[in-house]
Protein backbone atom coordinates (compact mmCIF):
# COMPACT_ATOMS: atom_id res chain seq x y z
CA UNK A 1 0.00 0.00 0.00
CA UNK A 2 2.95 2.47 0.64
CA UNK A 3 4.72 1.99 -2.48
CA UNK A 4 1.58 2.61 -4.31
CA UNK A 5 0.59 5.87 -2.50
CA UNK A 6 4.05 7.16 -2.39
CA UNK A 7 4.23 6.37 -6.37
CA UNK A 8 1.13 8.08 -7.00
CA UNK A 9 2.36 11.27 -5.48
CA UNK A 10 6.01 11.10 -7.00
CA UNK A 11 3.80 10.64 -10.48
CA UNK A 12 1.68 13.96 -9.56
CA UNK A 13 5.47 15.79 -9.06
CA UNK A 14 6.97 14.09 -12.56
CA UNK A 15 4.03 14.99 -14.48
CA UNK A 16 3.70 18.26 -13.22
CA UNK A 17 1.11 18.93 -10.85
CA UNK A 18 0.79 22.18 -8.85
CA UNK A 19 2.73 22.07 -5.73
CA UNK A 20 0.25 22.73 -3.69
CA UNK A 21 -1.66 19.94 -4.80
CA UNK A 22 1.64 17.63 -4.38
CA UNK A 23 2.14 18.60 -0.79
CA UNK A 24 -1.63 18.76 0.42
CA UNK A 25 -1.40 14.61 -1.54
CA UNK A 26 1.58 14.45 0.95
CA UNK A 27 -0.02 15.55 4.29
CA UNK A 28 -3.19 13.52 3.87
CA UNK A 29 -0.92 10.73 3.35
CA UNK A 30 0.45 10.94 7.28
CA UNK A 31 -2.51 12.18 8.61
CA UNK A 32 -3.99 8.63 6.81
CA UNK A 33 -1.11 6.76 8.16
CA UNK A 34 -1.62 8.10 11.72
CA UNK A 35 -5.06 8.47 13.52
CA UNK A 36 -5.32 12.13 15.44
CA UNK A 37 -2.30 13.52 13.23
CA UNK A 38 -2.59 16.64 11.76
CA UNK A 39 0.21 18.03 9.00
CA UNK A 40 0.97 21.17 7.22
CA UNK A 41 3.89 22.37 5.29
CA UNK A 42 5.51 26.03 5.42
CA UNK A 43 7.54 26.99 2.61
CA UNK A 44 10.97 29.05 2.73
CA UNK A 45 11.19 31.96 -0.17
CA UNK A 46 14.55 31.12 -2.39
CA UNK A 47 16.05 34.27 -1.00
CA UNK A 48 16.20 32.27 2.67
CA UNK A 49 14.29 35.31 4.46
CA UNK A 50 10.33 34.69 4.53
CA UNK A 51 8.22 31.65 5.24
CA UNK A 52 4.85 30.90 3.59
CA UNK A 53 1.96 28.51 3.26
CA UNK A 54 2.38 25.72 1.60
CA UNK A 55 -0.14 22.87 2.53
CA UNK A 56 -2.60 22.10 5.43
CA UNK A 57 -5.84 20.25 6.59
CA UNK A 58 -7.12 22.55 8.84
CA UNK A 59 -10.26 24.04 8.62
CA UNK A 60 -10.41 27.20 7.23
CA UNK A 61 -9.81 29.88 8.55
CA UNK A 62 -7.27 28.62 10.25
CA UNK A 63 -6.63 28.70 13.40
CA UNK A 64 -4.26 31.97 14.56
CA UNK A 65 -1.67 30.63 16.29
CA UNK A 66 -0.88 27.73 13.75
CA UNK A 67 -1.30 29.56 10.53
CA UNK A 68 -0.86 33.25 11.23
CA UNK A 69 3.20 32.77 11.08
CA UNK A 70 2.38 30.64 8.11
CA UNK A 71 1.25 33.73 5.45
CA UNK A 72 4.77 36.08 4.93
CA UNK A 73 5.75 36.87 7.88
CA UNK A 74 9.50 37.56 8.44
CA UNK A 75 11.80 34.33 9.51
CA UNK A 76 13.02 35.85 12.21
CA UNK A 77 9.82 37.46 13.63
CA UNK A 78 9.02 33.41 14.29
CA UNK A 79 8.78 32.53 17.86
CA UNK A 80 7.45 29.37 17.12
CA UNK A 81 9.09 26.00 16.94
CA UNK A 82 8.21 26.51 13.06
CA UNK A 83 10.38 28.98 13.25
CA UNK A 84 12.94 27.43 15.28
CA UNK A 85 13.88 24.49 13.21
CA UNK A 86 14.06 26.60 9.95
CA UNK A 87 17.10 28.65 11.38
CA UNK A 88 18.43 25.27 12.34
CA UNK A 89 17.94 23.68 9.86
CA UNK A 90 17.21 20.51 12.21
CA UNK A 91 14.06 18.80 13.44
CA UNK A 92 12.81 19.98 16.45
CA UNK A 93 9.46 17.57 18.59
CA UNK A 94 7.63 19.34 20.93
CA UNK A 95 6.37 16.81 23.46
CA UNK A 96 3.49 18.99 24.78
CA UNK A 97 2.27 23.01 24.01
CA UNK A 98 -0.49 24.22 24.35
CA UNK A 99 -2.29 25.44 20.96
CA UNK A 100 -5.64 26.24 20.20
CA UNK A 101 -7.83 23.60 18.63
CA UNK A 102 -7.14 21.36 21.52
CA UNK A 103 -3.46 20.71 19.97
CA UNK A 104 -0.85 19.82 21.78
CA UNK A 105 2.08 18.21 20.36
CA UNK A 106 4.18 19.63 17.40
CA UNK A 107 7.17 18.19 15.33
CA UNK A 108 8.97 20.46 12.81
CA UNK A 109 10.92 18.76 10.52
CA UNK A 110 13.08 20.97 7.82
CA UNK A 111 12.47 20.03 4.17
CA UNK A 112 16.30 19.82 2.96
CA UNK A 113 17.24 19.58 -0.80
CA UNK A 114 20.26 17.50 -2.29
CA UNK A 115 22.59 20.71 -1.90
CA UNK A 116 21.42 20.97 2.02
CA UNK A 117 19.72 24.04 1.31
CA UNK A 118 16.18 24.34 3.29
CA UNK A 119 13.35 24.58 1.43
CA UNK A 120 10.64 24.54 4.15
CA UNK A 121 8.98 22.64 7.35
CA UNK A 122 7.06 20.02 7.78
CA UNK A 123 4.48 20.66 10.61
CA UNK A 124 2.97 17.69 12.53
CA UNK A 125 0.54 18.09 15.20
CA UNK A 126 -0.93 15.54 17.93
CA UNK A 127 -4.12 16.71 20.05
CA UNK A 128 -2.28 14.64 23.14
CA UNK A 129 1.35 15.10 24.33
CA UNK A 130 3.25 12.66 22.82
CA UNK A 131 6.77 12.10 20.85
CA UNK A 132 7.57 10.40 17.55
CA UNK A 133 7.90 6.67 17.53
CA UNK A 134 10.26 4.74 14.50
CA UNK A 135 7.47 3.92 12.27
CA UNK A 136 6.75 7.98 12.70
CA UNK A 137 10.11 9.02 12.05
CA UNK A 138 10.31 6.46 8.65
CA UNK A 139 7.66 8.07 7.29
CA UNK A 140 8.45 11.44 8.00
CA UNK A 141 11.74 10.76 5.90
CA UNK A 142 9.87 9.52 3.13
CA UNK A 143 7.50 12.22 2.83
CA UNK A 144 10.27 14.92 3.25
CA UNK A 145 12.17 13.47 0.84
CA UNK A 146 9.59 13.59 -1.60
CA UNK A 147 8.79 17.09 -0.81
CA UNK A 148 12.19 18.09 -1.18
CA UNK A 149 11.58 16.94 -5.18
CA UNK A 150 8.34 18.46 -5.68
CA UNK A 151 9.68 21.75 -4.07
CA UNK A 152 13.04 21.74 -6.05
CA UNK A 153 11.14 20.95 -9.28
CA UNK A 154 8.84 24.14 -8.27
CA UNK A 155 12.06 26.56 -7.65
CA UNK A 156 13.83 24.95 -11.20
CA UNK A 157 10.38 25.37 -12.76
CA UNK A 158 9.76 29.05 -11.38
CA UNK A 159 13.63 29.70 -11.94
CA UNK A 160 13.06 28.32 -15.82
CA UNK A 161 10.31 30.14 -16.29
CA UNK A 162 12.02 33.28 -14.83
CA UNK A 163 14.97 33.07 -17.07
CA UNK A 164 12.25 32.48 -19.75
CA UNK A 165 10.63 35.93 -18.87
CA UNK A 166 14.11 37.62 -19.21
CA UNK A 167 14.79 36.02 -22.05
CA UNK A 168 12.20 36.81 -23.90
CA UNK A 169 12.45 40.40 -22.34
CA UNK A 170 15.95 40.33 -23.70
CA UNK A 171 14.82 38.85 -26.99
CA UNK A 172 11.96 41.45 -27.98
CA UNK A 173 13.66 44.15 -26.47
CA UNK A 174 17.51 43.71 -27.94
CA UNK A 175 18.69 46.28 -30.54
CA UNK A 176 20.78 43.42 -31.99
CA UNK A 177 18.98 40.87 -34.58
CA UNK A 178 18.57 37.46 -32.24
CA UNK A 179 17.04 34.34 -33.82
CA UNK A 180 17.43 30.58 -33.81
CA UNK A 181 17.94 28.44 -35.98
CA UNK A 182 18.61 24.45 -36.97
CA UNK A 183 21.91 23.72 -38.91
CA UNK A 184 19.48 21.47 -41.47
CA UNK A 185 15.56 23.40 -41.30
CA UNK A 186 16.85 27.19 -40.78
CA UNK A 187 15.43 29.92 -38.94
CA UNK A 188 13.10 29.01 -36.18
CA UNK A 189 12.35 32.64 -34.59
CA UNK A 190 13.57 35.74 -35.28
CA UNK A 191 13.16 38.73 -32.93
CA UNK A 192 11.31 42.22 -33.89
CA UNK A 193 15.03 43.84 -34.27
CA UNK A 194 15.69 40.81 -36.66
CA UNK A 195 12.67 41.86 -38.78
CA UNK A 196 13.51 45.57 -38.67
CA UNK A 197 17.09 44.60 -40.00
CA UNK A 198 16.29 42.42 -42.57
CA UNK A 199 12.98 44.16 -43.53
CA UNK A 200 10.35 42.14 -43.46
CA UNK A 201 6.39 41.97 -42.86
CA UNK A 202 6.28 39.81 -39.49
CA UNK A 203 8.44 36.66 -38.31
CA UNK A 204 6.47 34.49 -39.88
CA UNK A 205 7.80 36.14 -43.61
CA UNK A 206 11.27 35.53 -42.04
CA UNK A 207 10.83 32.18 -41.33
CA UNK A 208 9.91 31.33 -44.20
CA UNK A 209 13.50 32.84 -45.62
CA UNK A 210 16.53 30.10 -45.82
CA UNK A 211 19.90 31.64 -44.59
CA UNK A 212 20.88 31.67 -48.23
CA UNK A 213 17.98 34.03 -48.61
CA UNK A 214 19.37 36.28 -46.69
CA UNK A 215 22.85 36.39 -48.01
CA UNK A 216 24.60 37.41 -51.81
CA UNK A 217 25.42 34.08 -53.81
CA UNK A 218 29.09 34.78 -52.83
CA UNK A 219 30.96 36.91 -49.88
CA UNK A 220 33.27 39.13 -50.36
CA UNK A 221 36.57 36.42 -50.20
CA UNK A 222 34.80 35.12 -53.17
CA UNK A 223 33.31 31.72 -51.71
CA UNK A 224 29.97 30.67 -52.12
CA UNK A 225 27.43 32.04 -49.22
CA UNK A 226 25.41 28.98 -48.56
CA UNK A 227 27.99 26.28 -48.54
CA UNK A 228 30.69 28.97 -46.21
CA UNK A 229 27.27 29.73 -43.75
CA UNK A 230 26.80 25.89 -43.31
CA UNK A 231 30.71 25.36 -42.37
CA UNK A 232 30.14 28.61 -40.18
CA UNK A 233 26.80 26.39 -37.93
CA UNK A 234 29.18 23.62 -37.84
CA UNK A 235 32.03 25.39 -36.04
CA UNK A 236 29.56 27.00 -33.87
CA UNK A 237 28.04 23.42 -32.88
CA UNK A 238 31.51 21.65 -32.41
CA UNK A 239 33.45 24.96 -30.56
CA UNK A 240 30.14 26.15 -29.13
CA UNK A 241 30.22 29.39 -30.13
CA UNK A 242 31.96 30.84 -33.34
CA UNK A 243 32.31 34.87 -34.17
CA UNK A 244 32.77 35.95 -37.59
CA UNK A 245 32.15 38.99 -40.14
CA UNK A 246 28.98 38.25 -42.86
CA UNK A 247 27.83 40.00 -46.03
CA UNK A 248 23.97 39.97 -45.83
CA UNK A 249 21.43 40.82 -47.63
CA UNK A 250 17.81 42.40 -47.12
CA UNK A 251 14.88 41.09 -48.48
CA UNK A 252 14.79 44.69 -51.08
CA UNK A 253 17.86 43.33 -52.21
CA UNK A 254 20.49 45.92 -50.43
CA UNK A 255 23.46 44.19 -48.91
CA UNK A 256 24.72 45.06 -45.28
CA UNK A 257 28.02 43.97 -43.84
CA UNK A 258 27.68 42.41 -40.06
CA UNK A 259 29.16 40.97 -37.21
CA UNK A 260 27.38 37.77 -36.41
CA UNK A 261 27.84 35.99 -33.18
CA UNK A 262 26.43 31.68 -33.53
CA UNK A 263 26.16 29.75 -30.34
CA UNK A 264 25.15 26.73 -29.84
CA UNK A 265 21.94 26.32 -27.56
CA UNK A 266 21.84 22.62 -27.02
CA UNK A 267 23.65 19.62 -28.65
CA UNK A 268 22.18 16.54 -30.46
CA UNK A 269 20.64 15.97 -33.67
CA UNK A 270 18.41 18.92 -33.21
CA UNK A 271 20.71 20.80 -32.36
CA UNK A 272 19.55 24.48 -32.31
CA UNK A 273 21.52 27.42 -32.86
CA UNK A 274 21.00 31.15 -31.87
CA UNK A 275 22.87 33.76 -34.21
CA UNK A 276 22.92 37.34 -33.26
CA UNK A 277 23.76 39.38 -36.04
CA UNK A 278 24.60 42.99 -35.88
CA UNK A 279 24.82 45.92 -38.68
CA UNK A 280 28.16 47.12 -38.76
CA UNK A 281 27.72 48.87 -42.06
CA UNK A 282 28.45 52.20 -40.76
CA UNK A 283 31.56 51.06 -38.98
CA UNK A 284 32.66 49.19 -42.06
CA UNK A 285 32.33 52.13 -44.34
CA UNK A 286 34.44 54.43 -41.79
CA UNK A 287 37.02 51.49 -42.21
CA UNK A 288 36.99 51.20 -45.96
CA UNK A 289 36.86 54.69 -46.23
CA UNK A 290 39.99 55.21 -43.89
CA UNK A 291 41.96 52.35 -45.89
CA UNK A 292 40.98 54.07 -48.94
CA UNK A 293 42.88 57.26 -48.01
CA UNK A 294 45.63 55.40 -45.91
CA UNK A 295 45.99 53.67 -49.76
CA UNK A 296 45.68 56.76 -51.97
CA UNK A 297 47.90 58.59 -50.21
CA UNK A 298 50.40 55.51 -50.79
CA UNK A 299 49.51 55.71 -54.44
CA UNK A 300 49.88 59.40 -54.43
CA UNK A 301 53.39 58.48 -53.37
CA UNK A 302 54.48 56.35 -55.64
CA UNK A 303 53.14 58.27 -57.95
CA UNK A 304 55.25 61.08 -57.45
CA UNK A 305 58.43 58.93 -57.35
CA UNK A 306 57.23 57.71 -60.71
CA UNK A 307 57.32 61.12 -62.10
CA UNK A 308 60.92 62.00 -60.96
CA UNK A 309 62.11 58.63 -62.02
CA UNK A 310 60.45 58.26 -64.87
CA UNK A 311 62.50 60.14 -67.79
CA UNK A 312 59.23 59.82 -70.43
CA UNK A 313 55.47 60.25 -70.99
CA UNK A 314 55.68 56.68 -72.10
CA UNK A 315 56.81 55.18 -69.13
CA UNK A 316 55.25 57.40 -66.48
CA UNK A 317 51.50 56.85 -67.44
CA UNK A 318 51.69 52.67 -67.45
CA UNK A 319 53.36 53.34 -64.06
CA UNK A 320 50.96 55.45 -62.74
CA UNK A 321 47.68 53.48 -63.66
CA UNK A 322 49.88 50.08 -61.96
CA UNK A 323 50.22 52.09 -58.73
CA UNK A 324 47.16 53.99 -58.05
CA UNK A 325 45.80 50.39 -58.45
CA UNK A 326 48.05 48.16 -57.14
CA UNK A 327 48.40 50.80 -54.19
CA UNK A 328 45.34 52.51 -54.03
CA UNK A 329 43.02 50.40 -53.54
CA UNK A 330 40.88 50.35 -57.10
CA UNK A 331 39.81 47.92 -59.51
CA UNK A 332 41.12 49.03 -62.61
CA UNK A 333 42.50 52.63 -64.13
CA UNK A 334 43.63 53.39 -67.61
CA UNK A 335 44.81 56.53 -69.19
CA UNK A 336 43.55 57.53 -72.47
CA UNK A 337 44.96 60.60 -75.10
CA UNK A 338 42.27 62.73 -77.57
CA UNK A 339 42.87 61.63 -81.26
CA UNK A 340 41.94 65.06 -83.02
CA UNK A 341 41.45 63.74 -86.01
CA UNK A 342 38.92 61.60 -85.09
CA UNK A 343 37.14 62.77 -82.36
CA UNK A 344 38.00 59.39 -80.47
CA UNK A 345 39.80 58.87 -76.86
CA UNK A 346 42.89 56.47 -77.22
CA UNK A 347 43.65 54.32 -74.40
CA UNK A 348 47.68 54.43 -74.14
CA UNK A 349 48.69 53.40 -70.17
CA UNK A 350 46.09 50.91 -68.10
CA UNK A 351 46.32 48.64 -65.33
CA UNK A 352 43.40 46.46 -63.50
CA UNK A 353 40.47 44.29 -63.85
CA UNK A 354 38.76 44.70 -67.22
CA UNK A 355 41.56 46.06 -69.33
CA UNK A 356 40.69 43.97 -72.18
CA UNK A 357 37.46 45.53 -72.87
CA UNK A 358 39.70 48.51 -74.11
CA UNK A 359 40.92 47.09 -76.44
CA UNK A 360 37.30 47.32 -78.09
CA UNK A 361 36.86 50.57 -76.75
CA UNK A 362 34.73 53.20 -78.47
CA UNK A 363 34.29 56.74 -76.85
CA UNK A 364 34.04 59.71 -78.27
CA UNK A 365 34.03 63.54 -76.89
CA UNK A 366 31.15 64.89 -79.36
CA UNK A 367 28.01 65.19 -77.26
CA UNK A 368 25.75 64.40 -80.24
CA UNK A 369 26.86 60.06 -80.02
CA UNK A 370 25.83 58.35 -76.93
CA UNK A 371 29.86 57.12 -77.20
CA UNK A 372 30.28 60.80 -75.82
CA UNK A 373 27.75 61.12 -73.32
CA UNK A 374 29.69 58.63 -70.78
CA UNK A 375 31.80 59.87 -67.74
CA UNK A 376 35.18 60.02 -69.70
CA UNK A 377 33.98 61.86 -72.95
CA UNK A 378 31.92 64.14 -70.62
CA UNK A 379 35.31 64.97 -68.72
CA UNK A 380 37.44 65.94 -71.67
CA UNK A 381 35.07 67.80 -73.36
CA UNK A 382 33.32 69.74 -70.63
CA UNK A 383 36.65 69.82 -68.99
CA UNK A 384 35.76 68.68 -65.21
CA UNK A 385 35.94 65.80 -62.64
CA UNK A 386 33.13 63.36 -63.75
CA UNK A 387 32.08 60.93 -60.62
CA UNK A 388 30.08 58.13 -61.02
CA UNK A 389 28.79 57.04 -57.27
CA UNK A 390 26.61 54.42 -58.51
CA UNK A 391 28.12 53.00 -61.33
CA UNK A 392 25.67 50.43 -62.41
CA UNK A 393 22.33 52.74 -61.80
CA UNK A 394 23.54 55.88 -63.18
CA UNK A 395 21.99 56.94 -66.60
CA UNK A 396 24.84 58.15 -67.68
CA UNK A 397 26.92 55.15 -67.56
CA UNK A 398 23.86 52.59 -69.26
CA UNK A 399 26.33 51.76 -72.57
CA UNK A 400 28.61 50.19 -70.06
CA UNK A 401 26.67 48.83 -66.82
CA UNK A 402 26.87 44.97 -67.92
CA UNK A 403 30.61 45.28 -68.19
CA UNK A 404 30.72 46.87 -64.58
CA UNK A 405 28.97 43.86 -63.52
CA UNK A 406 31.04 41.96 -64.84
CA UNK A 407 34.28 43.53 -63.73
CA UNK A 408 33.04 44.30 -60.38
CA UNK A 409 33.02 47.98 -61.15
CA UNK A 410 30.84 49.96 -58.97
CA UNK A 411 31.88 53.15 -58.90
CA UNK A 412 33.78 55.29 -61.30
CA UNK A 413 35.29 58.68 -61.29
CA UNK A 414 36.53 60.64 -65.34
CA UNK A 415 39.15 63.57 -64.29
CA UNK A 416 40.77 65.72 -67.25
CA UNK A 417 44.34 65.63 -67.94
CA UNK A 418 45.85 68.77 -69.49
CA UNK A 419 49.33 69.24 -71.09
CA UNK A 420 50.39 73.17 -71.04
CA UNK A 421 46.93 74.46 -69.73
CA UNK A 422 44.88 72.47 -72.87
CA UNK A 423 42.78 69.81 -71.82
CA UNK A 424 44.31 66.46 -73.60
CA UNK A 425 43.05 63.04 -72.31
CA UNK A 426 41.71 61.58 -69.36
CA UNK A 427 42.81 59.63 -66.56
CA UNK A 428 39.59 57.21 -65.83
CA UNK A 429 39.55 54.89 -62.67
CA UNK A 430 37.11 52.20 -61.24
CA UNK A 431 36.05 51.42 -57.59
CA UNK A 432 34.46 47.63 -56.33
CA UNK A 433 32.20 49.62 -53.70
CA UNK A 434 29.50 52.47 -54.80
CA UNK A 435 29.89 55.62 -53.20
CA UNK A 436 33.62 54.88 -52.52
CA UNK A 437 34.93 59.00 -53.85
CA UNK A 438 33.87 60.78 -51.13
CA UNK A 439 35.42 64.43 -50.73
CA UNK A 440 38.59 63.07 -49.19
CA UNK A 441 38.97 60.96 -52.07
CA UNK A 442 38.05 63.23 -54.74
CA UNK A 443 40.76 65.61 -53.06
CA UNK A 444 43.64 63.29 -53.12
CA UNK A 445 42.86 62.16 -56.76
CA UNK A 446 42.47 65.21 -58.42
CA UNK A 447 45.82 66.20 -56.91
CA UNK A 448 47.47 63.21 -58.41
CA UNK A 449 45.79 64.74 -61.50
CA UNK A 450 47.59 67.60 -61.20
CA UNK A 451 50.62 66.04 -60.58
CA UNK A 452 50.21 63.95 -63.60
CA UNK A 453 49.38 67.37 -65.87
CA UNK A 454 52.80 69.12 -64.16
CA UNK A 455 54.17 66.06 -65.62
CA UNK A 456 53.22 66.09 -68.93
CA UNK A 457 53.87 70.00 -69.31
CA UNK A 458 56.92 69.28 -67.97
CA UNK A 459 57.88 66.21 -70.17
CA UNK A 460 56.73 68.66 -73.14
CA UNK A 461 59.03 71.54 -72.20
CA UNK A 462 61.82 69.32 -72.15
CA UNK A 463 61.07 67.79 -75.71
CA UNK A 464 60.78 70.53 -77.25
CA UNK A 465 63.95 72.38 -75.08
CA UNK A 466 65.78 69.45 -76.83
CA UNK A 467 64.48 69.39 -80.11
CA UNK A 468 65.48 72.91 -79.93
CA UNK A 469 68.84 71.55 -79.11
CA UNK A 470 69.36 69.37 -81.88
CA UNK A 471 67.91 71.88 -84.39
CA UNK A 472 70.59 74.19 -83.13
CA UNK A 473 73.12 71.51 -83.03
CA UNK A 474 72.00 70.18 -86.79
CA UNK A 475 72.28 74.48 -87.91
CA UNK A 476 75.70 74.30 -86.47
CA UNK A 477 77.21 71.66 -87.83
CA UNK A 478 75.18 72.73 -91.21
CA UNK A 479 77.52 76.03 -90.30
CA UNK A 480 80.63 74.67 -89.40
CA UNK A 481 80.44 72.32 -92.77
CA UNK A 482 79.33 74.89 -95.20
CA UNK A 483 82.36 77.50 -93.25
CA UNK A 484 85.29 74.34 -93.35
CA UNK A 485 84.30 74.03 -97.40
CA UNK A 486 84.03 77.49 -97.84
CA UNK A 487 87.42 78.35 -100.56
CA UNK A 488 87.46 82.08 -99.56
CA UNK A 489 88.82 82.91 -95.93
CA UNK A 490 85.55 83.52 -93.57
CA UNK A 491 86.99 85.02 -89.92
CA UNK A 492 84.87 85.35 -86.93
CA UNK A 493 85.64 88.66 -84.92
CA UNK A 494 85.10 89.56 -81.90
CA UNK A 495 83.32 92.80 -80.80
CA UNK A 496 86.47 94.05 -79.31
CA UNK A 497 88.08 93.01 -82.71
CA UNK A 498 89.73 90.09 -81.35
CA UNK A 499 89.79 86.59 -83.71
CA UNK A 500 87.52 84.66 -82.91
CA UNK A 501 87.53 81.65 -85.48
CA UNK A 502 89.19 81.43 -89.05
CA UNK A 503 88.43 78.68 -91.60
CA UNK A 504 91.36 76.34 -93.34
CA UNK A 505 91.44 78.98 -95.83
CA UNK A 506 92.12 81.98 -93.28
CA UNK A 507 95.01 79.83 -91.83
CA UNK A 508 96.89 78.84 -95.33
CA UNK A 509 96.28 82.89 -95.83
CA UNK A 510 98.00 83.90 -92.86
CA UNK A 511 100.73 80.94 -93.20
CA UNK A 512 99.64 79.18 -89.73
CA UNK A 513 98.19 75.97 -89.05
CA UNK A 514 96.31 76.41 -85.93
CA UNK A 515 93.60 79.10 -84.31
CA UNK A 516 95.81 79.52 -81.46
CA UNK A 517 98.55 80.86 -83.66
CA UNK A 518 96.77 82.97 -85.93
CA UNK A 519 95.24 84.60 -82.72
CA UNK A 520 98.76 85.74 -81.76
CA UNK A 521 99.17 87.67 -84.52
CA UNK A 522 96.82 91.11 -84.11
CA UNK A 523 94.05 91.12 -86.92
CA UNK A 524 94.68 94.27 -88.39
CA UNK A 525 98.54 93.18 -89.19
CA UNK A 526 97.40 90.39 -91.04
CA UNK A 527 94.01 91.67 -92.64
CA UNK A 528 94.65 93.05 -96.37
CA UNK A 529 94.86 96.68 -96.69
CA UNK A 530 91.11 97.43 -97.96
CA UNK A 531 89.71 95.29 -95.22
CA UNK A 532 91.51 97.28 -92.71
CA UNK A 533 90.48 100.47 -94.37
CA UNK A 534 87.00 99.61 -93.86
CA UNK A 535 87.39 97.03 -90.50
CA UNK A 536 85.68 100.69 -88.48
CA UNK A 537 82.73 100.75 -90.60
CA UNK A 538 82.47 97.11 -90.08
CA UNK A 539 83.09 97.27 -86.48
CA UNK A 540 80.08 99.64 -85.54
CA UNK A 541 77.82 97.52 -87.66
CA UNK A 542 78.52 94.40 -85.89
CA UNK A 543 78.07 96.14 -81.95
CA UNK A 544 75.03 97.71 -83.11
CA UNK A 545 73.50 94.62 -84.36
CA UNK A 546 72.24 91.41 -82.60
CA UNK A 547 74.81 89.11 -82.88
CA UNK A 548 78.60 89.10 -81.33
CA UNK A 549 80.50 87.90 -84.18
CA UNK A 550 81.19 89.68 -87.69
CA UNK A 551 82.12 87.12 -90.61
CA UNK A 552 84.34 88.65 -93.37
CA UNK A 553 85.27 86.85 -96.17
CA UNK A 554 87.69 87.78 -99.18
CA UNK A 555 89.63 85.45 -101.82
CA UNK A 556 93.15 84.11 -100.99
Amino acid sequence: MLPNETERILEMVATGAPLSESLRALVKFLESRGPGLRGSVLLLDQEGVRVYHGASSFPLPPAPALIATMNDQSLRSQASSDGTEIFRSEPVFVENIALENGLHACWSIPIIDAKKRVLGTLALYYAQPRLSTPEHLRLIDIVTHIASIAISREHEEDALRQSETAFRRLFESSRDAIMTLNIDKGFLSGNPATIALFRCADEAEFISLSPAAVSPELQPDGRRSDEKAREMMQLALDKGSHFFEWMHKRTDGTEFYADVLLTRMNSGPNSLIQATVRDISERKSAEMKLQRITQLYVALSQCNQAIVRCPSEAELLPQVCRDVVKFGGLKMAWIGMLDSATNQIIPVAFFGAGQDYLKTLDISVEADKPSGCGPTGTALRENRAVWCQDFRKDPMTIPWQEIAIQYGWAASAALPLHRNGQTIGTFTLYADTAHAFDESIQSLLLEMTLDIDYALTSFDRENRRQKAEDNLRESEQRLRTIIETEPECITVIGLQGELMDINATGLKILEVSTLEEAKQHYLRDFILPEFHKNFDTLYQQVTQGVNTIAEVGYSA
